[in-house]
């Protein structure tokens, strides 16, 4: 999807063994760079962030995470139209989808789409967010355009995997207990979404 509104995409490969490399040699679009991840989210962010010429808009998407057709279709004219006013940031919708099969999710939202310049940078070792010092104002896009972010519900997963984060002084052991309680709450089948229909027709074709 977003070779549709790149001219270039940089893929920060974490070492993987899942025949990522060889994938990619077939898109001449990409730069792949390898980087053993360190428990660090930052660190990974401003590998890709340091390859984009100041004044250059940077779009970043995760591994877990899916473009829609119409945010992948309208990036472009975004872009475009931003170019002409004064707005150099764009905060955009997250769907956090709980799980295929069960009809609940989290939207929020997250400065994705920014133009670069010499003093941005991603700062937290999780949850980071761009820093820099932005002249523009910002703009937010509508709900119906928006990225999907899959994410588990376990809890004794949560608090398998993300003890390595704990040990890395990433999360707090009491963080890791709010989130298993937050994500209690979205174990109750049958609600019904909210979501929009290219949303509901995705995961109906997908689940």
């Amino acid at each position: 999807q977003a070779s549709r509104f790149s001219k270039r995409i940089i893929v920060i490969d974490d070492c993987s063994d899942d025949g990522t490399a060889q994938f990619l040699s077939n898109w001449p679009m990409v730069t792949r760079v390898e980087h053993k991840f360190n428990f660090d989210f930052s660190e990974q962010r401003n590998i890709g962030l340091n390859l984009v010429n100041d004044g250059e808009w940077f779009f970043r998407v995760d591994s877990d995470e899916i473009l829609t057709d119409k945010l992948a279709s309208s990036i472009s004219d975004t872009v475009n139209y931003l170019d002409s006013i004064d707005i150099d940031r764009v905060q955009i919708p997250i769907f956090h989808l709980i799980n295929f099969s069960m009809c609940k999710t989290e939207i929020g939202i997250e400065l994705r789409l920014f133009k670069k310049n010499s003093s941005c940078e991603y700062r937290g070792k999780t949850h980071e967010h761009p820093h820099g010092d932005f002249a523009g104002h910002s703009y937010q896009l509508p709900n119906h355009l928006g990225l999907i972010h899959f994410k588990y519900i376990d809890a004794e997963k949560i608090t398998e995997t993300e003890t390595t984060y704990v040990e890395h002084d990433i999360y707090t052991k009491e963080d890791i207990e709010r989130r298993k309680d937050m994500t209690a709450c979205f174990l109750p089948l049958g609600v019904e979404f909210s979501l929009n229909d290219e949303l509901k027709c995705y995961l109906t074709q997908n689940s």
